[in-house]
């Protein structure tokens, strides 16, 4: 997702946080991926990084000076690259895929106190290099607020502000009550089946899938789909591999047999002229 596609108009980063982890099976080999979410006031989306990424990021951080790094190491050590041994190497896709997602456990809690401790650093100079920025696809007049994150990610001194004000206004409501205000909230501003969205009012044509849905249960679903689309076209990477190996297997079997054929032509030939030899010996006889 590139970040050239999205509004450049000058805002907060509000929030930066590793939600979660997904398994992706494209580009191959399977891996594990961690899901950053980014919100701005206007607009947020779901950025992709392996541990590879983390680890990159913080190479640039640390070797390149500013602006394009830091110059230094960041505030947090980054959880250590812990090696899969080489017996993995003959065990199943599944059991190596099962192991990558226990470790990928252990080491969410790390990846976020990381991020977190660069974010809610009072020096900026980590947040604001060019490596970090583009880690998090932001636009070029993004800014950030220095304020104290929670444990899985960012959040700006606005947006504690009003989590703390949902939080007083929900304790007069029941629970029902609670999660109705929050999703009419957080709605999308639609009229006549066309969704609005950002500063600039974007109309977007609504479906029948996605107009009951507001704003983040949309881009959830968005990012559900591409996930079952890049299921799909693994399997049908795998289905074409397979046949590709059928291919060659089939090539090799034909190469073989028109060698066999080739020699077995030879044999004939051979033989004819030693039929041919045997009945001039056997009309010389006769004459």
């Amino acid at each position: 997702m590139s970040a050239n596609g999205r509004s450049s108009n000058s805002s907060t980063v509000q929030s930066v946080t590793i939600e979660s982890f997904v398994e992706r099976a494209t580009p191959a080999p399977e891996h594990i991926a961690y899901v950053i979410v980014v919100k701005l006031p206007v607009q947020s989306w779901r950025i992709l990084r392996r541990y590879s990424d983390f680890a990159s990021l913080e190479k640039q951080l640390q070797s390149q000076p500013a602006p394009q790094g830091a110059g230094r190491a960041a505030p947090a050590q980054l959880p250590p690259k812990r090696a899969v041994q080489h017996t993995l190497s003959i065990l199943s896709r599944s059991n190596t895929i099962s192991l990558q997602k226990q470790l990928a456990e252990g080491r969410l809690p790390e990846l976020r106190a990381w991020l977190k401790a660069i974010l809610d650093s009072q020096d900026p100079i980590w947040r604001s290099s060019y490596a970090f920025r583009q880690f998090l696809e932001l636009p070029k007049d993004a800014q950030f607020q220095i304020a104290q994150a929670d444990t899985s990610g960012y959040s700006s001194s606005s947006a504690s502000a009003g989590a703390r004000s949902s939080s007083q206004a929900s304790s007069s409501m029941t629970k029902g009550e609670s999660h109705a205000a929050a999703r009419t909230s957080s709605a999308p501003h639609s009229s006549g089946g066309i969704r609005r969205l950002g500063a600039r009012s974007m109309e977007v044509r609504e479906t029948d899938d996605t107009r009951a849905l507001d704003n983040p249960d949309l881009l959830a679903s968005q990012a559900a789909q591409m996930d079952a689309q890049d299921q799909q076209l693994g399997r049908l990477a795998n289905v074409l591999r397979r046949q590709r190996e059928i291919g060659l297997a089939i090539n090799h079997e034909l190469a073989e047999q028109s060698e066999l054929l080739q020699q077995l032509d030879t044999e004939v030939v051979v033989m004819q002229e030693k039929v041919c030899k045997g009945e001039d010996k056997m009309k010389r006889l006769g004459g």
